[in-house]
């Protein structure tokens, strides 16, 4: 498995390369930087993290809209729990914001170990949820 990862990892270096000239010329272009930044993983936090984080992740809108009942579960038991929420879609991301309103939402970052590590120390993450099927091997990992 490990040797999957190291190959993965290194064709993802390979691409990412060119795919961040493109997006970063694409992003100007649409004059929509703040996605391009989270993407690249440097993701600005709402709020001071907190002890300890759930993050779920949900690729867009019906994803999002789907966990409203255990966000609310899990706010009722934790107070002290931030709820976190990555998407693949601004929309799903937007979704997050106003109708789930959790702690914090961003982008999820391209498929980057060191952006992930970040986050999940930064945030506090004690527990992670993928709501959908979607495999991400560095998140996961």
């Amino acid at each position: 498995m490990r040797l999957i990862l190291l190959v993965y990892n290194i064709l993802l270096l390979i691409i990412s390369i060119p795919a961040f000239i493109i997006g970063f010329i694409i992003a100007h272009k649409k004059k929509d930087t703040a996605y391009f930044r989270e993407r690249m993983g440097l993701i600005k936090l709402n709020r001071s993290p907190r002890q300890k984080s759930v993050w779920f992740h949900c690729a867009s809108v019906g994803e999002v809209r789907s966990i409203k009942n255990i966000i609310d579960s899990i706010r009722q038991a934790n107070s002290d729990t931030s709820i976190i929420i990555s998407t693949m879609t601004p929309s799903g991301r937007n979704e997050a914001v106003n109708y789930i309103k959790a702690d914090e939402t961003f982008l999820l970052p391209i498929e980057n170990s060191a952006a992930i590590s970040y986050l999940i120390k930064l945030m506090g993450v004690k527990i992670f949820f993928v709501v959908d099927t979607e495999i991400w091997p560095n998140m996961i990992n």
